[in-house]
């Protein structure tokens, strides 16, 4: 019993109630929904990491960005840049030894990168509302630290 992953599960949870509220038409709880979601899920990698975690933080970050993008009526840029960025933040965790041990600890930074460029391009290239700017940014900070202090 102890090794249930309580922040995860509640980020499905979470995550859940997200994906009805876009399917209700509620874009803004469901943003708030699925990045609270992300940062449950992120909070137990302290303790544990599996799959489960890893595909919930992914598909957080994805629910939070289709959210935003399905308000904004143009190709789902900011989807894709918190794609990436979910991809940045769990790189390190998921394919540790390979990081560690090889020459592959370039595509952290690339895709640290790739997410802030697509976010700029996407809020500016679609005259974006403060939403848009916003949710998305957590989590880029986040990748952005992990990024400079791995």
């Amino acid at each position: 019993m102890g090794k249930i992953h309580k922040g995860t599960s509640l980020a499905v949870l979470l995550n859940l109630a997200g994906l009805t509220c876009i399917f209700l038409g509620h874009d803004l709880p469901a943003a708030s929904l699925s990045l609270v979601a992300y940062f449950a899920a992120i909070r137990d990698l302290a303790k544990y990491t599996s799959v489960y975690q890893f595909v919930t933080i992914s598909f957080s970050s994805m629910i939070l960005g289709v959210s935003l993008d399905l308000s904004a009526n143009h190709f789902p840029f900011l989807t894709l840049a918190l794609f990436f960025a979910a991809a940045g933040s769990i790189a390190r965790m998921a394919f540790f030894r390979v990081f560690s041990y090889t020459g592959y600890s370039w595509l952290e930074p690339i895709l640290c990168v790739a997410s802030l460029g697509i976010y700029f391009y996407a809020n500016i290239r679609a005259a974006a509302n403060w939403a848009e700017w916003v949710f998305p940014m957590p989590v880029l900070i986040f990748n952005g630290i992990i990024c400079w202090v791995s």
